[in-house]
Formats: structure tokens, sequence, C-alpha cells
């Protein structure tokens, strides 16, 4: 059974892994999210549990992903070295750390407060995509 981390944002392994070894990503910490590109937009594909932070704050599948902390997400036109950026922006953080992550729903932008988790493995489900 193949494993990955369910980091940060959570294609961080997989994206580590593709990576450039100077760029490659050492997650310290996770908030229990997959994300991907939907129409050039970094969106929430999966939540890793249902009790991850993420979920905890109330972020949920579908969402956009706008802001973390300070960092500004690209919500147009996104591509992958944006997605790469917005995982490192979430995985280089320590457990216990607060994050402010703005997500739009439904074209209402919220602000929801994440603590960072410790990194786990899960196993991967292949019928998901």
């Amino acid at each position: 059974m193949r494993l990955f981390a369910a980091v940060g944002l959570a294609t961080a392994l997989i994206l580590a892994a593709t990576a450039p070894a100077q760029e490659q990503i050492v997650p310290k910490g996770m908030i229990g999210i997959q994300l991907k590109l939907v129409d050039g937009k970094i969106v929430v594909h999966q939540l890793t549990t249902d009790d991850s932070p993420a979920a905890k704050a109330g972020i949920k599948v579908d969402d956009v992903l706008v802001k973390v902390n300070d960092f500004k997400v690209k919500d147009k036109d996104a591509t992958q070295e944006d997605l790469h950026a917005t995982v490192k922006e979430v995985v280089k953080n320590e457990p216990g750390t607060k994050l402010k992550v703005t997500v739009r729903r439904a074209d209402k932008e919220m602000t929801v407060e994440v603590t960072v988790g410790k990194p786990v493995a899960l196993p991967v489900d292949p019928k998901k995509d």
C-alpha cells in the first residue's frame, strides 16, 4: 500500500517528489486538506479526516483558498508553481501554530483560524482523484 503524508495542504509530498532538490518540501505541520487546481483556482479537494484542523475550523471541500496569514493565494490563472508555493506556506509552520486562512465559498469570503497539527501518514485511496 502506498502512503503519503497528510501535510498542510496535502499535495505537499507529491509536489516534494517532483520539485527540484533545492525546492523540496519538508513538512513540519499539517492542517489536513488536499488541494487541486480547478479553472485556475486553488481549491480544497478533500479533507484528510473529519476531525482535521481544517475541518474543525470550518473549511469545506470546494472552498477556494484566498489567503494564508499574509500570503495571498493566486486565485486567477493559478499554476502548479502557485499550488506548490501555497503548500510551502502552510507546511513550513510548526504544530500548534495558528494560521488565519481565508477561503471563498459561494461568492462569500470567510477567514478562520486553523491550528497546525502534526504530519501523519494516511493510506492513499486510489478511487479518489
